[in-house]
């Protein structure tokens, strides 16, 4: 025998999921209708070396090169790119933090993609699983050390350990944010 209060309640269950599901399958919706938020990004250092060749030997001479950021700024000046000058620095500097390194593959696409994560790779695998997609981070102006301080937050602590890669995040966000609020996608406006 069951009493009247579980009995509503046991109803208005179906309800209920029904209407988290519809909640949960519209936001899913909104996401998908912005596309990869990885990619709604402004460009990311590997995005800049695949658009700086596509000859692997050219490649595999720059990755097994050591420079320094001033070094290789100079280098990309002299190979006459249309990237603009801070897409130059930020490319210098992932290069410099970053190289020499192995790569695989056969084409420079998947060479480039062996490389260490850069800073793009390394923003959406830290704070975007975290914090979701949202533009209040994205709107943060901070220079390389600003982004670095938040490592001593101590729920930050444990994050991009490895070599390097540090360094490599706060390089990226300090040139790439803040975004204008104008460029964010309306549903990551949270």
């Amino acid at each position: 025998m069951t009493s009247a209060p579980l009995c509503s309640a046991a109803r208005r269950l179906p309800l209920t999921v029904l209407v988290l599901t519809l909640a949960g399958v519209m936001s899913m919706g909104a996401l998908a209708q912005t596309s990869d938020p990885i990619a709604s990004l402004p460009s990311s250092p590997k995005d800049l070396l695949l658009s700086l060749t596509t000859d692997t030997a050219v490649l595999v001479e720059m990755v097994g090169t050591t420079a320094s950021n001033a070094e290789w700024a100079s280098d990309l000046a002299g190979r006459g790119t249309a990237m603009t000058p801070d897409q130059q620095a930020m490319l210098a500097e992932y290069l410099a933090l970053n190289l020499p390194a192995a790569v695989t593959g056969t084409d420079v696409a998947s060479m480039v993609q062996s490389l260490p994560p850069d800073g793009r790779e390394l923003f959406a695998q830290t704070c975007f699983a975290c914090h979701g997609v949202g533009a209040y981070y994205l709107q943060q102006d901070r220079d390389v050390d600003g982004w670095m301080d938040i490592f001593s937050a101590p729920y930050h602590r444990r994050l991009l350990t490895e070599d390097k890669q540090r360094e490599t995040f706060a390089s990226y966000a300090a040139s790439a944010m803040p975004i204008a609020a104008a460029d964010i996608p309306a549903a990551w406006q949270q």
